[in-house]
This record gives C-alpha cells, structure tokens and sequence, in this order.
C-alpha cells in the first residue's frame, strides 16, 4: 500500500502545512520546528508552503484489519517528513506491530540512534536495531527474527 498524503495520528487536523524546498527537496518537512532550524543553521527558507490534506492513521489501520483477524505485516517503511513517532505510536497502541520497520530519523549520527526517542520507542515495543543507513534505521520485530532466513540475522537467533 503506498500512500500520497499526510499522517494524522490523533485525527484532530484535516491538513497540515507542508514546507517545500526546491533547492534542496530533502529538507522538506510538516515539522515547523525543523524549518526554524533549517533557518537558524543553513538560512533556508522554504520555497512553498502547500496545505496537504492528511488522512487518519487509523484508517490505514482499517484498511489492514478488514476480513482478516490476525493482522501481519511484514515490512513498514515510515518517511513522513517529522512524523514518524506520532505514526509508529498509532501502529503499536493498535498493536500492530510489523515485523521489519525502516524509519526515516533524519539527523542523527548512528552513535547517538541509542538516545532518540524513536529508538527508546521501538525497544520498548520490542524491537532490536538491526542497521542504520544514511537516513534511516531498520528495526526487527525480536520475536520474529527467528523466521527471517539471514545468515546476517543468525547472531540474534537464540
């Protein structure tokens, strides 16, 4: 399932603001805390501020849950541009908990992924880091490890 629109995890917001930059479309965010930041180290400046019309969390939830009582899904990949707590929270107060999660944590060295609330979140739900790319870090259901078939995954294996 791909979704072309923004995240409301609480249903409160029919649209948020969404800050575009042109010259450097990797900074483009809903977080209007990053954009102060952006400004204050870099002087940028977003190009556009476009409204963008959010669907709940829960309705993707729903939409995962029709006709079928034991809910899998095997890999989620969050890039919501600042809003990735607010969505992954929504997931496991659903106690949907996928196996494999890829989360965008722009920002952090891999050193520092230990204290970022997004790390203390997936640990508390049971989940190990299991690579960190440039922009992202991969997280593994621990009760599922066992069923992924990786020689990279047999160290975790008890």
């Amino acid at each position: 399932m791909f979704i072309s629109a923004g995240l409301d995890s609480d249903g409160n917001n029919k649209s948020l603001p969404f800050y575009y930059y042109a010259n450097h479309p990797d900074n483009s965010t809903f977080d209007s805390d990053r954009v102060k930041v952006l400004e204050s180290l870099h002087n940028r400046t977003p190009t556009k501020i476009l409204d963008v019309p959010l669907i709940r969390v829960s309705q993707i939830i729903d939409k995962l849950t029709v006709n079928n009582d034991n809910t899998l899904v095997h890999l989620l990949s969050i890039d919501v541009e600042g809003m990735e707590k607010n969505i992954l929270s929504s997931f496991f107060e659903s106690r949907i908990l996928p196996w494999v999660v890829c989360v965008e944590d722009l920002g952090h060295l891999a050193q520092d992924i230990p204290t970022t609330s997004i790390h203390k979140l997936m640990v508390k739900n049971g989940y190990k880091l299991g690579m960190r790319t440039f922009l992202s870090s991969i997280y593994i259901l621990e009760s599922k490890i066992q069923y992924l078939k990786s020689p990279f995954t047999n160290e975790w294996v008890k």
